[in-house]
């Protein structure tokens, strides 16, 4: 399962994304959905999603404004617009995907493949670069474990 927030201001939008993901993307959980980028920086910060669908223009600043805010961006982007311009930005941000609305559904279900994929080997990376931490530690107390459940990877 993969965890994903939604940030769109149009809440027509937002109904349709997630009905087309809960039909068609069974693999996606919707764990929050926000309006702004001020509400969104908070949502991403205290949820953690995998993956982030991303309108463009918003009130208040626009989806790359949000992205600037993190220094490191560990989570997947799918920009979900009306303009078609913005393109080219969206991937220097490193966009899994950028799909024009109403979105197309085997366009949808396509990105959404392709985030599986890449968080799977974000995953994977993950585990062996602990486990190699793990084998070259001298003191047995402080080796780590990660446990996966459906909000992602948990370190102890």
């Amino acid at each position: 399962m993969i965890t994903a927030i939604i940030v769109d201001d149009e809440q027509k939008s937002v109904s349709t994304l997630q009905k087309k993901l809960a039909d068609f993307c069974p693999e996606i959980i919707v764990i929050g959905t926000v309006d702004n980028i001020k509400n969104a920086k908070e949502l991403i910060d205290e949820a953690k999603p995998q993956l982030v669908f991303l309108d463009v223009e918003m009130p208040y600043g626009s989806g790359f404004d949000l992205l600037k805010l993190f220094s490191v961006i560990d989570f997947e982007v799918i920009f979900i617009t009306a303009f078609d311009q913005y393109a080219l930005n969206a991937f220097r941000f490193s966009a899994l995907d950028y799909l024009l609305k109403p979105v197309n559904i085997s366009q949808l279900k396509e990105a959404v493949n392709k985030a599986q994929i890449r968080i799977e080997q974000k995953s994977s990376f993950e585990n062996y670069k602990l486990l190699l931490q793990n084998l070259n530690e001298q003191d047995i107390g402080e080796q780590k474990i990660i446990l996966t459940d459906n909000r992602g990877q948990h370190f102890f």
